[in-house]
């Protein structure tokens, strides 16, 4: 039986019909946990300031402060993403947005089984780019990297790794950053080659490619390029991306 292309059409929009309200939802969501942790931190800070030096409670208290911190950064990340905005490029920091799309994803990876490492050796690297894009396009390409991953064994070793570095094209900067995925088992060669489909006019097959193709357009948009190239272990995205001065 021939499978309905007219149906397939209509799941995807409705798809992504929920992905647009998981958005607006993640809004709320955040907007209710900022509230929350706002008054945490505010408490600790009161809790810390009568404290004498010796307790040792202060220490407890520091961690419950940090962590605070933390969960609202999380929270200020879903903000930035999780609504429509007008496109305004900024002088924006390379390794910082390489850190906010890895702190919001590390804990999923680590759930999932798979070993993340990052290796950013890219200080006082700036591009002109808006930031929640550019921040999306980071988890675009660890979410497709993540999900060619799931398609080997669970009982394989799976590592992601994201490794970015500076290096000097016609004496301008550019910065290079690698999106590696590996394992014993890898994933099937049919991920990869439909993620190729993106590179071409066709229209994507799957949600991993649309998120493929977006990152793609993306970083041209900068001036940039993005590939993917299969190894032993699976496959990377190689971006190179030129940077401001």
């Amino acid at each position: 039986m021939q499978p309905n292309n007219e149906s397939e059409e209509r799941a995807r929009f409705l798809r992504w019909a929920q992905l647009t309200c998981a958005g607006e939802v993640a809004a709320m969501v955040a907007h209710d946990i900022n509230n929350a942790v706002t008054g945490v931190m505010s408490y600790t800070e009161l809790a810390q300031m009568d404290l004498p030096s010796w307790s040792e409670a202060g220490t407890y208290l520091q961690k419950t402060l940090d962590q605070a911190k933390r969960i609202s950064s999380l929270a200020n990340q879903l903000l930035l993403i999780s609504h429509e905005a007008a496109y305004t490029p900024v002088r924006e920091d390379v390794r910082g947005s390489l850190e906010a799309a890895c702190a919001l994803v590390r804990r999923r990876l680590e759930k999932d089984g798979i070993a993340f490492q990052q290796r950013l050796d890219i200080a006082d690297a700036c591009v002109m780019a808006d930031t929640a894009r550019l921040l999306l396009t980071w988890l675009g390409l660890i979410l497709v990297a993540r999900s060619g991953l799931l398609q080997s064994p669970a009982e394989s070793v799976r590592t992601l790794r994201l490794g970015a570095e500076t290096a000097s094209r016609g004496g301008s900067p550019w910065a290079r950053i690698a999106v590696e995925v590996g394992a014993d088992t890898p994933p099937p060669a049919q991920f990869a080659e439909t993620l190729r489909c993106a590179e071409t006019d066709g229209a994507p097959l799957c949600r991993e490619a649309v998120l493929y193709a977006a990152a793609r357009a993306h970083i041209a948009e900068l001036g940039g390029a993005l590939s993917l190239r299969q190894t032993d272990g699976g496959f990377v995205f190689d971006v190179e991306l030129p940077l401001t001065d």
